[in-house]
């Protein structure tokens, strides 16, 4: 929805085009003589609608629509263009109507296609009402200000869009008697478009009020309607005759939408704190069933502000409502969601049920904010599990994977790898690096810590190890040793050969080894470097023997550092292929 309080223009400016050129002879009138020219604008009078015959013109039915089982509104047919209703006396000059007011109402006849692709018939009446009609003390002094009126009939489950063009305008409160209401405004040139949506609802009323006031509405109602209007309330010459004070009128208006056959004007609750709404239906409906409702508001800050200058409505980032009773007990079991955003407060809440509730809105307690607000914090160390890393050609690949505003905002990633002091930086949160130049059979450690313009966060180590192999960038799984080698010899035993396959079989998600060997001489002894590789050769051959699959990487640079038999062995590491 729109803001609203840029969007009024020339509350006294009158353009009132759209009515009939040439079907009034009928009615006493010449074949091109129209109603407006005959009753001067500054006059009291009420106008029908017809469709706009141009892109500029104004004070008339832009477009209707409804909406299709796809859900995209498509244009309606016009079908019955004309169907006008005025009192003229016996020289075919208009008359007053027993108000002393003028009305020329038209009903607008349209057909849409249903799911079968029939053409269904439904029709449409517009008002406008002049200025002088809505902003005068009236002949009875009692006159409230409606302004615009769009009343749909027959339209059955159809969602129903109506766009209206006005010249002028000065909403206070507008009313959707609808259900599925949504409502937006657009500022044109030298006016405003009006855009209603909504479809049928059925609203329970009494035929005599007075009598059902007086049990409390608890008696079941007698009539029952299918309604679907749209009303705007126009601020009035004072405030007996405007929906509220017109001193707030060029700061907004409210947006209500309901299926009662009043809502009441909400008032501040200083005692509670909130806004209050009250509104009120029969208790039950006409089959005696519990009767209820729904109620759907639309405000602007500047409105609540400016008509409820004591409110603390506005000064929350989080409201909510609740559904009271007319005892003040809360009614359980009541859909509620409220949203202030940007100015706009809106608020949905369905399945309460009438005599006549309150409907309660107000803030929430903010949630205490730390010492630093969280944009200003430096950011969190990413969780591993937040982590992926993707192996590349001779390289690895690191992405974060979380929304940054869970981590307080980091701007980059720094990634390190171990030995060699390799690394690369991610900037954002949702990207990747990639850090290149590895070495074979070198078994590397990833570590990644984020930064903002606050600081740096503690590092983040991922859990597991990494080695480039013959079969590209494998992750480490778990350890073989095969212990205690005759001295000087590179053979493989029976025992060391069962213990390989026995590794073998236990492991079956293996892609590559590692076979480092060791003897039990002294490091500067060349004679042992060469034992130890010939020893690790040896069992990677053999592993390639019984599962060929698995790729090899031979480490003999490792001797022993002390003389202990032990130390004649070799050790194997197995990785998995990256992803498994």
């Amino acid at each position: 929805m729109k803001k609203f309080s840029a969007i009024l223009t020339g509350v006294l400016a009158l353009s009132l085009v759209g009515l009939p050129t040439g079907t009034f002879a009928d009615a006493g009138f010449d074949e091109q003589q129209k109603p407006f020219e005959t009753i001067a604008p500054e006059l009291a009078a009420v106008y029908g609608l017809m469709m706009c015959a141009s892109d500029v013109e104004l004070d008339c039915i832009d477009s209707v629509s409804t909406k299709g089982p796809n859900g995209a509104f498509t244009a309606a047919t016009l079908s019955d263009p004309e169907n006008w209703n005025y009192l003229v006396n016996d020289l075919g000059e208009p008359i007053p109507e027993e108000n002393g007011n003028f009305a020329f109402r038209n009903s607008v006849g349209f057909q849409y296609l249903d799911e079968n692709g029939d053409p269904q018939d439904f029709s449409i009446s517009g008002e406008l009402e002049t200025p002088a009609h809505i902003i005068y003390s009236g002949i009875d002094g009692d006159v409230l200000g409606g302004a615009l009126r769009i009343y749909a009939n027959n339209l059955g489950d159809r969602v129903l869009q109506v766009k209206v063009r006005t010249s002028w305008l000065k909403p206070q409160n507008i009313q959707l008697v609808a259900e599925e209401a949504n409502f937006e405004t657009e500022a044109l040139t030298n006016g405003n478009l009006w855009t209603f949506e909504g479809k049928s609802t059925a609203v329970t009323s009494y035929s005599d009020w007075d009598a059902a006031f007086q049990n409390g509405l608890m008696d079941a109602g007698d009539v029952s309607t299918i309604e679907l209007h749209f009303f705007i309330h126009h601020a009035g010459i004072d405030s007996g005759h405007s929906y509220f004070p017109p001193d707030c009128s060029d700061e907004g208006f409210t947006v209500q939408a309901f299926n009662s056959n009043s809502a009441g004007s909400p008032e501040w609750n200083t005692e509670t704190g909130s806004l209050d709404f009250n509104i009120f239906a029969p208790h039950l409906n006409t089959n005696n069933e519990l009767n209820q409702g729904f109620f759907k508001l639309w405000v602007n800050d500047e409105f609540v502000n400016c008509r409820w200058p004591e409110n603390t409505l506005t000064k929350f980032d989080r409201l909510t409502a609740k559904v009271l009773n007319e005892d003040g007990t809360e009614q359980a079991g009541v859909s509620v969601t409220t949203t202030h955003i940007d100015g706009q407060i809106t608020l949905a809440t369905e399945g309460f049920h009438y005599s006549s509730p309150t409907i309660q809105l107000k803030g929430l307690k903010k949630p205490r904010k730390p010492a630093v607000e969280i944009l200003t914090q430096m950011p969190l160390p990413p969780n591993s599990a937040d982590l992926e890393l993707q192996p590349g050609l001779g390289s690895l690949v690191v992405k974060v994977n979380y929304s940054g505003l869970a981590h307080n905002e980091p701007e980059t990633h720094a990634v390190n790898i171990s030995p060699g002091g390799k690394g690369c930086v991610i900037h954002g949160s949702s990207s990747s690096c990639e850090v290149s130049g590895l070495t074979k059979g070198v078994e590397y450690s990833v570590s990644i810590s984020a930064t903002n313009k606050f600081g740096t966060s503690a590092k983040t180590a991922l859990p597991a190890k990494y080695m480039l192999s013959e079969a590209g960038l494998v992750k480490y799984e778990s350890t073989k040793i095969i212990p205690n080698f005759a001295g000087g010899s590179a053979k493989l035993t029976k025992a060391f050969k069962l213990a390989l396959k026995k590794y073998v079989s236990a492991n079956t998600g293996l892609s590559a080894v590692s076979c480092t060997g060791y003897t039990a001489g002294k490091p500067v002894i060349k004679s042992d470097k060469v034992l130890a590789k010939a020893r690790a050769k040896a069992v990677c051959a053999y592993i390639r023997t019984i599962a060929p699959e698995i790729s090899t990487t031979v480490i003999g640079k490792s001797p022993g550092l002390t003389l202990a038999p032990a130390n004649r062995k070799v050790v194997v590491r197995g990785y998995s292929a990256i992803g498994e």
